[in-house]
């Protein structure tokens, strides 16, 4: 049987990064891990730099790219710049397949589900 949530780990649970960029569908970043509210470690490196981007096509929450850093002030605004075309690029890309995957299943009788 499962244990119910206590009050303190919901609210624990809600200040996290993930969730609070996939509500806000906005990129994070945070070049203090030790000292952000939102930051939780689950590794045995020491992540001291983040950058959070959400994926999202026709306001469809598709993805998230979580880019660590053991360096502390790694990343800036230029980093997320540069990363924004490869990231449309990928969309772009996962759009085509998506496509071409179901036309395949309608005219070639392709049995592959999406």
């Amino acid at each position: 049987m499962r244990k119910k949530r206590t009050p303190q780990k919901s609210r624990r649970r809600k200040k996290r990064i993930i969730p609070h960029v996939l509500k806000e569908m906005k990129p994070y970043i945070t070049n203090n891990c030790e000292k952000d509210s939102l930051h939780i470690s689950f590794r045995k490196e020491k992540i001291l730099s983040e950058m959070v981007i959400p994926f999202e096509i026709d306001r469809e929450r598709i993805g998230i790219l979580v880019l660590p850093s053991m360096r502390k002030n790694h990343f800036k605004e230029s980093h997320l710049k540069r990363i924004e075309p490869i990231i449309n690029r990928f969309l772009f890309d996962y759009l085509f397949l998506l496509e071409f995957f179901r036309f395949l299943k309608e005219k070639k009788g392709f049995k592959k589900d999406l």
